[in-house]
């Protein structure tokens, strides 16, 4: 039975891998280098986080600014998010 679960996990991993491959593809400022990230070394994987890190942390912060009004898909993720919330 262990052995079905794994089976079933490493399958739905893989295509949703091949689905964020595909969405990576698509887009015209990706970074293509991430399509085989999976098959670099520790070192690489580590690089390639802190290469993305900053500016992610600077969208976030840029994103969580009170002095931006809500407005468009900005406020539709905020909608949806808050009615996640208990």
């Amino acid at each position: 039975m262990v052995f079905v679960i794994q089976h079933t996990q490493a399958h739905q991993q893989a295509a949703s891998q091949r689905k964020l491959d595909e969405i990576l593809q698509a887009l015209p400022g990706a970074d293509n280098v991430l399509l085989a990230i999976e098959q670099a070394s520790d070192g690489a994987l580590r690089a390639a986080a802190d290469a993305h890190t900053a500016p992610g942390a600077k969208a976030l912060d840029a994103d969580s600014s009170p002095a931006r009004p809500r407005t468009g898909e900005r406020a539709a993720d905020d909608i949806s998010r808050e009615q996640r919330s208990p």
